[in-house]
This record gives C-alpha cells, sequence and structure tokens, in this order.
C-alpha cells in the first residue's frame, strides 16, 4: 500500500521531545503501561495470528503477503476505534475469536520487541505503535522500562484495515489459518451458530493425504492452537471451544473432545466413516493404538444411522460386534461371525450394528414358547403351585394396607435371558428356575415387586420399596402349605397336578374371610351377632392369627375380634361414617367425611367431605364408591435389597422344615422390628 512518508519512519523508540514535536503536528497518543517484556513467551506468530484474528472478527476474511516494505495483513472491514486500543474498551459478542480486549496491543509490543516497526492504517486515522522510555526512582535505584504508546493521526481512508510489519521477511504462516488451507483439505464441514451468527466446524486432512493415526492439528474459530496431545485420524477446526487469553490452552479440554464426537456423529463422508471404523474394528489390522475419536461414545444421528449401517457392511459383511466373552462365545456357536473394538466403540456402534447379544437374544426368542403346565416335571409343578398359593395370600395381605390388586398371570417358558420377567399382568419364570423352591421363591418375590410396583424399573427406589415390602408380607404369612393346599391351587388354575396329596384333606376354609372396609358380622365368641365395618387389620407374630376392629354404627367404641370369626355381612349400609379419613380415587386426594346419606332405593351412600380446597368449596360430594378407606399403616424404611433375598431365604427354609418360628434371623428380626405397629 502507498502512503505517505511518515515521521520518525523506521523508528521502534520514541523520547518525550519526538512527543512535543508530534503533537504540534497534530498527532495525538493513547498511552498504556504494558512494558516490552510483556508475554515474552510470544514469537512473531503469535503477532500475525492477532492481527489476522481482528480481521477474520470483522470479515471472515483476510488479505496477508509480502511486499518490498515487508509483511501486509489486510481486511476491507468497518476499521477500529481509538478507544479499541484501551484494554477490554467494550465487551465482544460470544462468536467473536477475541475475547480478552488485549491481543492487538501485545501483538504490536511482540512486533516492535523484535525489531519490526509497526504501521496500522484503518478507517479515517492511521496509528504508529512506538516504544517510549521511563526512568523511575524507587528506595534511590533508578527503573527503566519501555512501555508502548499508541500515536494516532487523522488519514483519508474510508474503510478497511492494514497492518504494515516494516522489515519482515520471515514465514507467513498460511498453514495456521483455515481459511488459508487447500480447499480440498476440507473433507467435512458442519454448519452451526453462535448468537445468530454462522460458522463451520470441520474435519481437515493437512497435509492432504496425511488422513489416519498420527500428530494432527488443532484449529479454534479458523486459527491454528495446537497439535493434538494424542494421535488422532484428522485435524479440527472447532468453535465451541474456551481458550485462555494466549490461546495456546483451553480453559477446558472436555469441550474440544465433545465437539469432535458432534462432528463424527453427523458425518456424512463416507469415506471418513469408513476410516473411523477401519481403525477402530480389531480384525481390519493390528489392535491400533488409542485414538481421540475412539476414546468417546458417539451418539450417531438419527439421519446418518443408514449410512452408518452400510460402510459396516461394506467392510464386514454380516459380522455383529463384540460386547463381552460369554456373549461373543454363544453367538459364534451359533454360527455368527463376530469382530472386537474397544469399548467405547462397542457403546458408540451397538444402537446401530448387530451385537453378538442381539444375536443370542434371537435365538432365545426363537425358542422363547410358553411351556404348558402339564409338561412340568413333579417338583416344578409343586413349585409352581406354591407361587399360586402365595401370591393369593400375599395379595390379600398387600390389598389390607394398600388396595386391591388383581393377580398376576404366572406363565412358564422354556427359554428367558434371566430366571424370571414381568410384562404387563404376566410374571413369567424360566422352566429351570422351578427346579429350585428358593429361586423360585426369590424370582416371584423380584417379578411380583415389578408388578404391583406398575412396571417400575428393575432396582429403582420403587421396585426396592415394593420388593421390601412383599418381603415383610411373606415373613408375616409364615405358614407352610399342604400337598392339599398345593393340590387344590392347580386344579383352581384347571392343572391336574402330577403329585399326589399326601394324608387326610384337612378342612377347607377361605384364604381370608374379610379384608379391610369389609361390613361384617361376627358369627362366633362372646361379641357373636355384634356388626360393623373392619377398620383395622392387624397379625399377632406369636400366633400368626389376624385381628380386626370393627367400628360399630351405634357406638364410637371398636371392638376387636379374631378375623376367623368373622363373615361379610349382606346388610345394606353406608361403608363410611362421620369423622372417617378416607381416599378420593379419581383425585387421590384424602379428606374427612363430614356426613354420609344412604339410599335405599338406588342402593348408594353419598358422602360429603371435608377438603382442602379454596374457602368457598369447603365441601365436596362423591358417590361412595369413589372413595376408599385411607390407612396409614407402618411406613417402610429403606433397607439394603440383601435384606429381601435374606427375607425370601427364611421362608424358603422355614417351608421347607414345615414349622412356624417366632426366633428367626437377625436381619428378620431388624425387618420385623421396622414393621412392627
Amino acid at each position: 500500500m502507498a502512503v505517505e512518508p511518515l515521521p520518525l519512519a523506521g523508528r521502534i523508540d520514541i523520547t518525550e521531545d519526538d512527543i512535543v514535536r508530534l503533537r504540534a503536528e497534530g498527532w495525538d497518543y493513547v498511552p498504556t503501561n504494558m512494558p516490552s517484556t510483556y508475554r515474552p513467551y510470544w514469537e512473531m506468530f503469535h503477532a500475525i495470528r492477532e492481527f489476522v484474528q481482528n480481521s477474520l472478527d470483522e470479515t471472515e476474511t483476510f488479505d496477508i503477503r509480502l511486499t518490498s516494505e515487508g509483511l501486509e495483513i489486510s481486511d476491507q472491514g468497518m476499521g477500529f476505534l481509538v478507544p479499541d486500543l484501551l484494554l477490554h474498551y467494550r465487551e465482544k459478542p460470544s462468536w467473536a475469536r477475541g475475547q480478552f480486549g488485549e491481543g492487538l496491543k501485545i501483538a504490536c509490543i511482540v512486533a516492535l520487541r523484535n525489531g519490526f516497526p509497526l504501521y496500522i492504517w484503518t478507517t479515517e486515522k492511521v496509528i504508529r505503535p512506538l516504544f517510549l522510555l521511563k526512568r523511575f526512582i524507587e528506595r534511590g535505584e533508578v527503573h527503566e522500562a519501555r512501555v508502548v504508546y499508541f500515536f494516532f493521526h487523522t488519514f483519508p481512508r474510508e474503510r478497511g484495515t492494514t497492518i504494515l510489519i516494516q522489515g519482515y521477511k520471515g514465514e507467513l504462516f498460511l498453514d495456521r489459518f483455515v481459511q488459508k488451507l487447500p480447499s480440498q483439505s476440507l473433507v467435512f464441514s458442519r454448519q452451526d451458530e453462535i448468537d445468530d451468527h454462522r460458522f463451520t466446524h470441520s474435519m481437515i486432512d493437512y497435509p492432504v493425504g496425511t488422513t489416519g493415526p498420527g500428530t494432527h492439528r488443532l484449529y479454534v474459530r479458523d486459527i491454528y492452537v495446537s497439535d493434538f496431545w494424542e494421535p488422532t485420524l484428522l485435524s479440527y477446526n472447532l468453535w465451541r471451544v474456551d481458550l485462555d487469553p494466549d490461546r495456546v490452552g483451553f480453559k477446558n479440554p472436555r469441550q474440544a473432545i465433545d465437539e469432535i464426537k458432534v462432528l463424527w456423529a453427523y458425518c456424512t463422508n463416507k469415506d471418513l466413516i469408513r476410516l473411523w471404523m477401519r481403525h477402530s474394528v480389531i480384525p481390519i489390522a493390528p489392535p491400533p493404538p488409542t485414538f481421540i475419536e475412539m476414546k468417546e461414545t458417539l451418539w450417531v444421528s438419527f439421519d446418518n444411522k443408514d449410512l452408518w449401517r452400510n460402510v459396516w457392511r461394506e467392510l464386514f459383511g454380516e459380522a455383529v460386534l463384540r460386547t463381552e466373552e460369554a456373549m461373543a462365545r454363544r453367538a459364534t456357536h451359533l454360527g455368527a461371525k463376530v469382530v472386537e473394538a474397544p469399548s467405547s466403540v462397542v457403546e458408540s456402534l451397538r444402537h446401530l450394528i448387530k451385537t453378538d447379544r442381539d444375536v443370542v437374544r434371537e435365538d432365545e426368542a426363537k425358542r422363547r414358547v410358553p411351556i404348558s403346565p402339564d409338561l412340568l416335571t413333579v417338583t416344578q409343578q409343586k413349585n409352581l403351585a406354591l407361587v399360586y398359593w402365595l401370591q393369593e395370600r400375599l395379595l390379600y395381605l398387600y390389598a389390607s394396607d394398600r388396595g386391591p390388586k388383581a393377580e398376576a398371570k404366572i406363565i412358564t417358558y422354556t427359554e428367558l435371558a434371566h430366571a424370571g420377567e414381568q410384562v404387563g399382568d404376566q410374571v413369567r419364570f424360566r422352566q429351570d428356575t422351578l427346579n429350585d423352591e428358593g429361586n423360585t421363591i426369590e424370582t416371584f418375590i423380584h417379578e411380583l415387586a415389578h408388578y404391583t410396583g406398575e412396571g417400575a424399573e428393575d432396582l429403582t427406589d420403587d421396585h426396592v420399596r415394593e420388593m421390601e415390602y412383599l418381603s415383610w408380607l411373606l415373613w408375616l404369612l409364615r405358614e407352610r402349605p399342604s400337598s392339599w393346599d398345593l393340590w387344590d391351587a392347580m386344579m383352581k388354575h384347571g392343572i391336574t397336578p402330577k403329585f399326589k396329596p399326601k394324608g387326610l384333606r384337612p378342612k377347607v376354609k377361605p384364604v381370608y374371610p374379610v379384608k379391610m372396609g369389609d361390613m361384617v358380622k361376627v358369627v362366633t365368641g362372646v361379641f357373636t351377632g355384634q356388626w360393623g365395618r373392619v377398620t383395622k387389620m392387624k397379625i399377632i407374630p406369636e400366633t400368626g392369627s389376624w385381628t380386626a376392629a370393627l367400628r360399630r354404627p351405634d357406638s364410637t367404641e371398636e371392638l376387636t375380634v379374631l378375623v376367623e370369626n368373622l363373615v361379610p355381612t349382606p346388610e345394606r349400609v353406608s361403608l363410611f361414617t362421620i369423622g372417617d379419613i378416607v381416599r378420593i380415587i379419581p383425585t387421590g386426594e384424602e379428606a374427612e367425611v363430614s356426613e354420609t346419606t344412604f339410599t335405599p332405593a338406588i342402593n348408594q351412600a353419598v358422602v360429603d367431605l371435608k377438603v382442602n380446597r379454596p374457602p368457598e368449596y369447603p365441601t365436596v360430594r362423591f358417590a361412595e364408591f369413589e372413595l376408599v378407606y385411607s390407612r396409614h399403616g407402618p411406613l417402610i424404611p429403606k433397607m439394603a435389597p440383601q435384606i429381601v433375598s435374606a427375607s425370601t431365604r427364611y421362608y424358603s427354609q422355614q417351608i421347607h422344615e414345615g414349622i412356624v418360628r417366632s426366633k428367626v434371623s437377625r436381619n428378620i428380626q431388624r425387618l420385623r422390628r421396622k414393621f412392627r405397629e
């Protein structure tokens, strides 16, 4: 660029006398306290980088060339203001490459420190950075420091900025800026934006033809930052990475890894996907070093999944991915070709590519068919009958505290992935699980907890609470079924047992004659003829007998009666009385009964309730069938899952011995203390 001759041409230092003369000629200046020794480890590349960075933030492009005068860097942006020479004068947008407001100033210091005079022409002004020697006398000693001053003067330029590093004839560092790389080196790019500013992430093959394992470069926002600290397949240009003020280190190195993962997840370049797979799956080549690209799990974009699958088939045909040794052996036995990869690669591909586990599951699904109970062995039938018998009693106890629950369907399968599973209203057993009584009971409690927990996920808090509660009910039960009980349980489900009951049939009695909320009459004992509603039920641990508290309609007192002395009453009476706490089924709210009305003509009771609602709606009215009695029984504390297992093992041991014990193991004693009312 042709310019008018400047005063002090070729100089990098200035004196106080020079300042007086320049002021007289119409120059002004911005002083700083930045010494010539600031950032001593910066080299000329860092200075050139900062000048280019300012051009890129202005126009996303720049020109750089060597002339007879030196190195020129220019752009056609809006230029900059004199206040921009101050540190942190204004906040930069979040997408800008320069964020700290000091790069240009430090770049000028580095150029001057290396002996290169600087000239900056920008909109309506020319700027001349120079060092001024400052002397200070402290404690009798003279201290000297060269600090940078920025002198400026009006200049007839309407647009753009040109920086001349006078006398510089060195390297241009073109390969340090993405805009100056060969176009064929940008092998994949993806558009994104920050605060409405569009930008481009890139995968880069540079030097061209060096794609593959090796040391590659990391560019951030189009400018070289460093070589990668570990081997990679490519170089990368990333944007969502925060750098330290020097632009040579990261505030959070994790950001670079995450951005590389995003690029690969959206990659549509088939050659690159093939490259990634060839260097991550072991049968293609000897075990490779671990590249950064393979260390992390990728979540391949939904739109790209078919592309990745096609590349896999091109390389490996119908081979499947290895997940673990046992599954790989089974898949190989079934005729599948299994290939191996690092665990992170497996996690990346298992949602796209068939694995050895998928092969095994498909085989199990082919052989997973329900088996008729008639085909079970005698031992398996007895344990299945035990499950029927237990479910009837456990769900009765469950209903007395938490509300009724329909029985689950018990189905036996030839093959399952696990000992059992719960699907909808079914509890499924793998056939061989029924060979052992203890395994049968533990599996049943585990799967029934899924069912009563409304499909709670395995070993979540909800599932564990249900297992703990069912185990507690199991301990309360502590009753050994007779062979006739097992026989009847099978016959009740339409199955003719292979085993024969022993001895005389005991007197048949219902499992339990009544439940919470029933209207009952006392038919035996000193309270014969009394009737009322069951409000509480409680077990006597020493005997295993159940008692019920009855609330009579003509008295506030409650009777405590053995459950075996009660029968449901046919009387048509209201279930609820004033003062009862009930739960409203449609809303789940709890409320207190304030009034009840029974209408024999329609055989329906209507209940007025006090609820916690706005004052204008102090009461609500519900039909009795929309309410249930709300009983706050003992809370089930969170306990270790092994207590559940201990409870089922204890129960299994007791029914084997055919006795009822009140003295139990330490774990069960703890369980008993926690749940006792």
